[in-house]
């Protein structure tokens, strides 16, 4: 959108700038996080 000049110049400001670092979590981080959403999603979405 940028590009093509189609996007909100007003909005397009009004954003952060985005991450310079990408942030990968661990097995052990992403085993937790499965876990903790498995046990908790069904609730969390009703």
């Amino acid at each position: 959108m940028t590009t093509a000049g189609t996007i909100d110049a007003a909005l397009l400001s009004a954003l952060p700038t985005a991450p310079t670092e990408t942030v990968v979590p661990t097995k052990e981080q992403s085993a937790a996080a499965a876990t903790l959403l498995g046990a908790t999603w069904a609730a969390a979405v009703q």
